[in-house]
């Protein structure tokens, strides 16, 4: 046998080992490759039912969100017409608020007017009643005096009627001495004609008078001279006392006697007391009267 066969019976030799060896190598990978197909069939399936559970899933959410999105539109729907009416509303109260605000203005100038009003009628209140006041004290004031005038009055009544009644008294006093003036003229025309000169020298000083307008003043001095009294009273010639004018002398109702002027000035006069009655003192009233 020559060399070429050796080598290639041992060639053969060696790849028929080489072959045998990758037989049992294929074999074994095909088996696992067999089993691994197998396994990836049955995840297959195994994935394709669990993506059909998955689809069905997602087909009931895609119903259940496509009713529940239709659901939502429709309450999207109502809530954009109620925000439409809402936003009207708004719009409307929003004008209301204006015409509200405008006439708050309008009520808040009212109010200032008439807060301003009330303030200047509380003033004017407050001065009409000070008036009032003062003319209610201005009453009251004005019925104490006609009160005090109506018992002054009285009182000046009862003393005219006691002065009346004194002077009626005096009169009838004077009475009696013109009746004795008569009868001692009587007598003294009985007398020597020497001695009725004499008596009538001594009686030319004119008679007392009364003026026609009342004069009243008051005694401010008394003074005695030889059993004669002479006093001052507080009225003169620019009252229109004149010399030898009678007043009557009184205190009160009491009659105290008869003043004739002797002197008179332009604020005070004098004069000598006639007809005493009663004792004449400082501030005691004279009034010109006659009988």
């Amino acid at each position: 046998m020559g060399v070429l066969t050796k080598v290639f019976i041992v060639l053969v030799a060696i790849l028929s080992v080489l072959l045998g060896t990758l037989t049992v190598t294929f074999v074994a990978n095909t088996e696992n490759y067999r089993q691994q197909l197998e396994d990836a069939l049955t995840f297959k399936a195994a994935a394709e039912q669990t993506a059909r559970l998955r689809q069905n899933e997602l087909s009931a959410a895609q119903s259940n969100d496509s009713e529940r999105i239709a659901l939502l539109k429709g309450q999207a729907e109502n809530l954009i017409t109620q925000l439409n009416q809402l936003t009207q509303e708004l719009a409307e109260s929003k004008a209301r608020a204006q015409n509200e605000s405008a006439k708050l203005s309008k009520f808040e100038a009212d109010w200032s007017r008439l807060t301003a009003a009330n303030q200047q009628h509380a003033q004017i209140t407050k001065e009409l009643q000070s008036e009032l006041r003062e003319r209610r004290e201005q009453m009251v004031d004005q019925q104490t005096r006609s009160i005090q005038l109506a018992d002054r009055n009285n009182e000046l009544e009862g003393q005219l009627a006691a002065l009346t009644r004194q002077v009626r008294r005096v009169h009838e006093k004077m009475t009696n001495l013109q009746d004795e003036n008569t009868q001692l003229t009587s007598k003294l025309a009985q007398l020597p004609p020497q001695w009725q000169t004499r008596l009538l020298s001594e009686q030319t000083v004119a008679a007392p008078f009364v003026p026609e307008t009342p004069i009243r003043g008051q005694v401010t001095r008394i003074e005695q001279l030889e059993g004669e009294i002479f006093v001052q009273i507080d009225v003169g010639s620019n009252d229109g006392v004149q010399s030898n004018m009678k007043f009557l002398v009184h205190r009160g109702s009491q009659f105290l006697g008869t003043l004739v002027i002797t002197n008179a000035d332009a604020q005070n006069s004098a004069g000598r007391i006639q007809l005493l009655q009663g004792t004449v003192a400082v501030g005691d009233s004279v009034l010109t009267g006659g009988y």
